[in-house]
């Protein structure tokens, strides 16, 4: 869990991946929603597993228990004005929201943001979304981010196969640094 008395967070919902211009193969969409601490930059990111396509799946009966389940109560959550986000204040939580459609940093406030987590959606997307990745193994790549990101000052001259095939773990084995081999080919 992340958060807690006063800590910011930052919470979005993002698709991964889609098909653009509905043309080329058929792939699911593959939506994500995050968290990220402000100060200690603790995150969390779980795949929607639901058809999303409609908003359904982003729904405040699907976000809500997430948002239980990995933020604690009292924390202060900076959102989108997303409609599912509006049950935040009746849960404990402060909550403040920008409106993207308007501007990306509120004008009256400058630490209403989303900007922390957009960034790491950037990350995510330039670290996974590439013809060579498989999308059965997209929560494989996300909890590799984490487990990178969580572990930079180790791995900080980390190195990773270009067969990115070679890179799909499973999650508890992503847990210890044993198993990660190095290799020659820069990360990031």
């Amino acid at each position: 869990m992340i958060g807690g008395d006063g800590v910011e967070i930052e919470i979005d919902e993002r698709v991964l991946v889609h098909r653009k211009y509905q043309r080329g193969r058929i792939i699911k969409t593959v939506w994500l929603f995050g968290g990220l601490e402000r100060l200690t930059k603790r995150s969390f990111m779980v795949p929607l597993l639901t058809e999303c396509d409609e908003g359904n799946g982003r729904d405040a009966d699907t976000l809500v228990p997430i948002i239980r389940r990995y933020v604690r109560p009292r924390s202060i959550i900076y959102s989108d004005c997303w409609h599912a986000y509006s049950y935040l204040r009746s849960m404990g939580y402060t909550h403040y929201q920008v409106n993207h459609s308007k501007h990306f940093v509120d004008p009256h406030s400058p630490a209403i943001h989303t900007q922390n987590i957009e960034r790491l959606w950037k990350s995510l997307k330039k670290c996974i979304v590439r013809p060579e990745m498989r999308p059965k193994y997209h929560k494989q790549y996300v909890a590799r981010l984490l487990f990178i990101r969580a572990n930079s000052a180790t791995l900080e001259n980390a190195r990773v196969p270009e067969d990115l095939e070679e890179l799909v773990f499973d999650v508890q084995s992503l847990l210890t640094l044993s198993i990660m081999k190095l290799y020659s080919t820069p990360y990031l």
